[in-house]
């Protein structure tokens, strides 16, 4: 799990993609009334990567949101655990016959780039554990609240807060030399202790080797290689007058 040490005003994260890291969903597409329907921008929905088990529900309250120029990429906005979950390139959503699309959950509809694992999206001492009794329904209001979301034109932006910290959070894709790239870009308001952000999940073992690049005070990444496949994880920010500078870092953690 990536993760990024923050207590900033202003960060943008990118995600440069190369090959998969993950298994994508078997389920083929299959004619739903919804798949031809114009759903906007983002779309509400409890999502997995297969429809035939419970077991590969990603997110339960995810918000799907079309992002990049030509809306080709997707990603996901975990509102209880305060997260992007994944994000893809190719279709939007999927769904399936069964009573008209409404009886399974959909699926992604394209090429996973990246997923998190099913926990909080911030933490405070690195570990990211889910303090939810049951593991449903949003995280308690003293560790983050999800408040809503503005929507101007096609963009969407993402309001919630982390503790008493008010932070405004845009999903954005763009292309560059035909690799994908995922941008999450931050607007965070003083942090009152040192904050953890997961980005991205990496496969564990000794076969994924992590090189960080720190190429300014405010702008850096880590490149993630297992076997031939690759990923970028990048900062830019924060603003000159920010009291601490990020960095990026790897926390293991047990599934």
């Amino acid at each position: 799990m990536a993760h990024h040490h923050t207590s900033n005003k202003c960060l943008i994260f990118s995600i440069l993609l190369g090959l998969p890291l993950l298994s994508q969903g078997v389920a083929q597409r299959q004619p739903s009334p919804l798949n031809e329907m114009q759903h906007g921008p983002f779309v509400s929905s409890t999502l997995s990567t297969d429809p035939l088990s419970i077991r590969s529900i990603f997110v339960y309250k995810g918000i799907a949101v079309r992002v990049g120029k030509d809306e080709e990429a997707v990603m996901v906005f975990d509102t209880d655990l305060l997260r992007v979950a994944s994000a893809w390139t190719g279709g939007f959503l999927k769904w399936y016959p069964a009573r008209d699309g409404y009886e399974k959950w959909p699926s992604h509809d394209g090429y996973i780039h990246f997923m998190t694992a099913q926990r909080p999206g911030w933490s405070d001492d690195v570990h990211f554990s889910d303090p939810r009794p049951w593991k449903y329904g949003p995280i308690p209001k003293i560790h983050g609240a999800y408040k809503g979301m503005y929507l101007q034109n096609d963009q969407v932006v993402f309001a919630y807060t982390i503790g008493e910290t008010e932070i405004l959070e845009s999903p954005r894709f763009e292309r560059f030399q035909d690799r994908a790239i995922f941008t999450r870009t931050l607007n965070i308001d003083p942090l009152k202790v040192e904050q953890s952000l997961q980005l991205i999940q990496v496969p564990d073992g000794s076969g994924t080797i992590l090189v960080r690049h720190k190429l300014s005070k405010n702008h850096g990444m880590m490149e993630i290689r297992s076997g031939k496949q690759m990923r970028l994880v990048g900062y830019r920010g924060p603003l000159e007058k920010a009291e601490r500078r990020p960095q990026i870092s790897v926390h293991r953690t047990a599934r």
